[in-house]
């Protein structure tokens, strides 16, 4: 099954996946029909202590580079001190190193994009900024083009997947949500109040302007507005709240009655009705 899905790819694909105590790396790499396998197998946790300050390689990961990056520490992309070595450098030693030597052996001409895989524990990992220790411009992604899918089973869909293409320019064809005002509501038997995102409301302006399209702001973007936007859209971008963990969307809706919360069902947006609709966009933002 892998090699059916990987063989119609146009570049290498590099599969990551983080076991424990080992992190398996694949080069799957499409050949004139045919599929060439390889792989590493770069045992993590003897690094604990050398590389990863006594954590484990998750724990290195998460902590290191997602808090860094939400709390918008640059130092993490530089190499700190001579003692010191970022995390960025570490990781390209671990992650980037065996992939380098994979494509080293399959002596591929003129290699300039790679398709990656990463899983839950590697996805967090900035791949396009990793670079050796000292040699802050040679990153991985000055080297290669790197494009990120979730999983197999989504490359293999889009696979099968009809072509679509996105009119840019056509009134018709887009739509852009920026800050809907958000009403008190229940959900899950608890009252949900969101706040306003003022700068959703600058971004989707931007976007529409460039798209040549009205946005649905504020007021206007209603559950039901947004709805009989979306099926005949070939771009949507909404910029809103959300859950991942609820799965939904949250717009504008009626103003709650005698002081109870507003409906769910007027305000979010499910993942149960989205599958009922006929969506069929080249592109879609959730920001």
């Amino acid at each position: 099954q892998i090699r059916y899905i990987v063989k119609s790819q146009e570049h290498p694909v590099v599969y990551l996946s983080y076991t424990g105590s080992k992190l398996i790396v694949w080069l799957i790499v499409p050949i004139y029909g045919h599929v060439h396998l390889d792989c590493r197998v770069v045992e993590v946790n003897k690094l604990e202590k050398e590389k990863f300050g006594g954590k484990t390689f998750d724990q290195y990961v998460r902590q290191n580079v997602q808090e860094s990056v939400v709390g918008n520490d640059l130092e993490l992309f530089l190499d700190v001190s001579s003692t010191q070595t970022s995390p960025i450098t570490v990781l390209y030693d671990v992650v980037v190193l065996p992939i380098l030597d994979m494509l080293e052996k399959c002596k591929l001409p003129n290699l300039k994009s790679l398709i990656f895989i990463p899983d839950s524990y590697t996805s967090l990992i900035p791949f396009v900024a990793l670079h050796p220790k000292g040699d802050f411009n040679n990153t991985f992604g000055n080297t290669f083009s790197i494009q990120m899918m979730p999983s197999l089973l989504v490359m293999g869909i889009l696979n099968e997947a009809h072509p679509t293409s996105a009119v840019m320019y056509d009134n018709k064809t887009a739509c852009v949500v920026g800050n809907p005002h958000i009403p008190i509501f229940e959900h899950n038997n608890e009252e949900w109040s969101l706040g306003r995102l003022p700068h959703a409301t600058d971004e989707a302006k931007w976007i529409s302007k460039l798209l040549k399209v009205q946005p649905l702001l504020h007021e206007q973007a209603t559950k039901l507005a947004v709805v009989k936007k979306l099926s005949p859209a070939h771009i949507i971008h909404i910029a809103t709240h959300g859950s991942a963990v609820s799965g939904f969307l949250a717009f504008a809706g009626r103003d709650s009655l005698n002081g109870k919360p507003s409906l769910s069902e007027d305000v979010l947006l499910l993942p149960s009705e989205v599958e009922q609709m006929n969506i069929r966009a080249a592109l879609v933002v959730l920001s």
